[in-house]
């Protein structure tokens, strides 16, 4: 349990955005004269700069082709996943294959409705950071990954939850890429925060779509993750869930 949140002191949500840059001067003097007199948010804005350099260093340049066509599926089989933490998470295979990252909100009866980059502050929603060679880049609609890269998930929440990521790929393999245990994981209020740790792309050609889950209770995994292999083409939406998704394209690259 998360302790309680010490009365003037920072929210999550609040470093977040001053860590990434994202308050205007007035909002970001005023939150980083608070952080030089109070030693809570100044060791919790540490952690935050700390865990964002660490998965920077451990990142091999990427080169993103922007604007690139999405290609056609291509089913394959594919081997586990491999996961790594984030101070492991340096060597990375180099791959022959292109993915394309495009953005969707999960509509009722799983119908898909595509929407811009941009999304109403405070909306529920996984986004995530591509790592290869020295470089580390924000995803984004558009964006040609290879197999081999490392991602790593963020999240972005108004309100204290539980998360699931789950995705279902070009082989109809269902599969978690957060969280490791058994039960969803609780994540509190933020905006675009990392989670604790990447995941090596694999080289199954084809679409995959990627499901975050913010649930109000810590539901068990394995059977969000048994209804979808069931029902590839609909991600499980239990009663106190709110579903975001990404699509990705994994297509042959050019030799």
């Amino acid at each position: 349990m998360t302790p309680a949140r010490p009365g003037g002191c920072l929210s999550e949500l609040r470093l977040d955005e001053l860590t990434a840059g994202q308050l205007d001067a007035a909002a970001a003097q005023e939150a980083s004269a608070h952080v030089a007199g109070c030693s809570r948010c100044s060791a919790r804005l540490s952690e935050i700069e700390a865990a964002r350099a660490s998965f920077a260093a451990s990142a091999p340049p990427l080169r993103l082709d922007r604007g690139a066509p999405a290609g056609r599926a291509v089913t394959e089989r594919r081997p586990p996943r491999r996961w790594l933490a984030p101070a492991a998470a340096g060597a990375l295979a180099a791959a022959a294959a292109a993915l394309f990252f495009f953005r969707f909100h999960a509509a009722p009866g799983g119908r898909e409705a595509e929407i811009s980059g941009e999304r109403v502050k405070g909306a529920e929603r996984i986004g995530f950071y591509v790592k290869r060679g020295g470089s580390v880049l924000p995803g984004g609609a558009g964006e040609r990954l290879q197999p081999g890269d490392a991602i790593q998930f963020t999240y972005s929440s108004a309100e204290a939850r539980y998360l699931v990521i789950l995705s279902v790929d070009g082989a109809s393999q269902a599969s978690v890429y957060y969280p490791s245990g058994p039960v969803a994981a609780r994540i509190e209020p933020g905006r675009e925060v990392l989670l604790p740790q990447s995941t090596v792309l694999d080289d199954t050609l084809g679409t995959e779509r990627i499901f975050g889950l913010f649930c109000s209770e810590a539901i068990a995994v394995e059977p969000l993750r048994a209804a979808l292999a069931a029902h590839p083409e609909a991600p499980p939406a239990p009663p106190g869930c709110d579903v975001d998704a990404l699509t990705a394209e994994k297509v042959a690259a050019s030799p």
